[in-house]
């Protein structure tokens, strides 16, 4: 991971990094595989209802 890790700094990548760590974290996990696995639909309908919260909060700023 160093190798990857060094390489991505070097590109000034950082946030990729992040992200690939924590996906590949989250991989290897397999309590997190069980828990969406199990909350999959309530992960849709969290993720749209934040979608629509945060859409709304962006409107109400801009008016």
């Amino acid at each position: 991971m160093k190798n990857i890790l060094g390489e991505h700094e070097n590109t000034g990548n950082s946030m990729y990094v992040i992200q690939l760590l924590l996906l590949q974290h989250m991989l290897t996990n397999s309590l997190y595989f069980h828990f969406v696995f199990h909350t999959h639909l309530n992960a849709h309908i969290f993720f749209s209802l934040f979608k629509n919260i945060t859409l709304y909060i962006h409107i109400y700023i801009n008016e």
